[in-house]
């Protein structure tokens, strides 16, 4: 997928992210540094920014097509 100039004049914020995740700002940062979100792009040295459409895929990367289900990431849970 190509990102768009609207992409582009769209960006999310981290908390943008967050919100659209369902998940807490600081995880946010720890998928960061743990490079399990997509890179984002860095204006101004601090601030962090994604293309919508990048944050999207990604999404639906994370879904497992065949079970419809998010796939588990980390160490196998015991089953007994």
């Amino acid at each position: 997928m190509e990102v768009t100039a609207v992409d582009r004049l769209q960006p999310l914020t981290k908390s943008d992210v967050q919100k659209l995740l369902g998940v807490s700002e600081r995880t946010v940062e720890n998928w960061i540094a743990r490079g399990i979100l997509p890179p984002p792009a860095r204006i101004g040295g601090r601030r962090v920014y994604w293309a919508r459409a990048v944050i999207e895929r990604w999404l639906e990367e994370q879904l497992d097509p065949a079970q419809g289900e998010a796939k588990r990431r980390g160490r196998p849970r015991s089953t007994w």
